[in-house]
């Protein structure tokens, strides 16, 4: 049986390696890289949850995290649910969802846009009613978002209907970092969108189909749209000029010039979502099984992890699950 001065021996390591294993909130971040983009177009589509500036990944966990990209140096910043999360330099940008009293102790979702420094200060409100952002050089592009269910159902009252066109709910928009110079770049809601150079792409939610509509994209000087796709897309993916989409079982290539599209790859179990790397194509079913296509075997391999998100940042996928740190996949 252990003495006590063994015992507080014991205590006393164990203490100093859980120190050393984290960012003290007066000790700055260093990045070996600072991001031109907040985070990738695909992982805002996947609810943004993890965002990454070389070392670190910035995850949501029952709060705001960061941690080394090998998992050292595990520090929780903010208290909250967040998403759309978005890191420049110094500053994470974060679409937080809070909860509102209303009528009769009713409660709906609020989200709000904010941003703070690396050590979680300086919290700052940008944007009221904001869904997802993509924070990209010294702009944010965002849609509105309202919950007008959540009114409705606490107040019959409210007409719902007038609340959805008047809070422009679900249309995008853009404006600078500190959220003035707004400017409304779609005449109509979008379900996802993507950007990639002078152009967002983007898809527009079909009421009549519940699903979402063909592939758009408009000129941001311009504010021109055009049609791409006459496919139902689900999520979607740009690399160079190929456009890479799923309809929900079924991933296929678009290319731009060409306006030729290819099958690449097909499922029985729907495909919740994708991330392209290197002609490898990683997926996630409906039951949070994730796959990976190898482009030169054309073979589908079963990775034996799940995860309710998959994200990708440079050459490297994650899988992310609301209970633990984002786990790197071994392609």
């Amino acid at each position: 049986m252990l003495n006590n001065k063994k015992i507080f021996s014991l205590i006393l390591v164990l203490s100093l390696l859980a120190l050393s294993s984290c960012k003290t909130a007066s000790e700055p971040l260093v990045f070996n890289k600072i991001n031109v983009a907040g985070n990738n177009s695909i992982n805002i589509q996947y609810a943004g949850r993890v965002a990454y500036q070389e070392p670190y990944l910035v995850f949501s966990k029952n709060g705001l995290c960061l941690s080394k990209d090998n998992g050292q140096e595990y520090n929780k910043i903010l208290n909250g649910y967040m998403l759309s999360i978005n890191v420049i330099d110094d500053w994470i940008y974060f679409v937080q969802i809070e909860s509102k009293t209303v009528k009769w102790f009713s409660k709906v979702d609020v989200y709000t846009l904010y941003k703070c420094k690396t050590d979680g200060s300086k919290k700052t409100k940008i944007i009221d009613d904001c869904g997802t952002a993509l924070v990209y050089k010294d702009t944010i592009y965002y849609t509105k978002h309202i919950d007008f269910m959540g009114y409705s159902h606490a107040d019959p009252d409210i007409d719902s209907e007038k609340m959805l066109i008047e809070s422009n709910t679900g249309y995008l928009f853009s404006c600078d970092l500190n959220g003035n110079n707004e400017v409304k770049l779609t005449n109509e809601p979008i379900y996802d969108f993507c950007l990639d150079g002078n152009y967002i792409y983007y898809t527009s939610y079909n009421a009549a189909s519940s699903r979402p509509s063909p592939l758009k994209r408009i000129n941001i000087d311009t504010k021109e749209t055009e049609s791409l796709l006459i496919n139902n897309i689900t999520c979607f993916c740009i690399e160079n000029e190929d456009i890479y989409f799923s309809d929900g079982y079924n991933v296929s290539k678009f290319n731009i010039n060409t306006q030729e599209s290819i099958k690449i790859l097909s499922t029985e179990a729907q495909i919740k979502s994708f991330v392209y790397k290197n002609g490898d194509v990683v997926f996630r079913n409906v039951f949070d099984e994730i796959y990976c296509f190898s482009n030169k075997t054309n073979k589908i391999t079963d990775l034996n992890v799940s995860g309710e998100f998959i994200y990708i940042f440079n050459n490297d996928v994650y899988c992310w699950n609301n209970s633990a740190n984002p786990q790197k996949l071994v392609l």
